[in-house]
């Protein structure tokens, strides 16, 4: 999708809750500074990376690119509840994005696994290797 096609579908949605009509006044806000005009696709991991640093951003209360303060009914809510308002803006996606963007999450979740298991092995060889060091039944 181009950053004209992910502005107008954040513009098509509406939440009758004014905490999480904020939440889309600052996501249209955001995707604004984000992207450029331009017919330039962005791809779908970039676009899971905006969505989580708007989150992060709204959690947090501080705007990630200024440092300063948001002043917004958008801020305080749950994390989950900004991660259920970005579900309901994606259906606004054409289903292929929709679809590349579940891969992408798929992708970034089996590497975090992987991350993971990398680090039980990680973690397991530096005991062992420690244990061999300071073993006293070793001399």
């Amino acid at each position: 999708m181009t950053p004209s096609e992910i502005r107008s579908a954040i513009a098509e949605v509406t939440f009758p809750q004014p905490h999480s009509q904020a939440f889309l006044v600052y996501l249209k806000e955001r995707a604004e500074k984000a992207w450029s005009e331009g017919d330039e696709d962005v791809p779908a991991l970039g676009y899971l990376m905006f969505e989580s640093l708007v989150v992060y951003d709204l959690t947090t209360g501080v705007d990630g690119f200024t440092g300063e303060r948001i002043v917004s009914q958008a801020t305080g809510m749950p994390e989950m509840a900004y991660h259920l308002l970005t579900k309901v803006v994606r259906r606004q996606f054409p289903p292929a994005y929709q679809d590349e963007l579940v891969t992408a999450m798929n992708d970034c979740r089996e590497a975090s696994v992987q991350m993971k298991t990398d680090q039980a092995w990680t973690d397991q060889i530096a005991k062992d290797v420690e244990s061999l060091l300071t073993d006293p039944s070793e001399d």
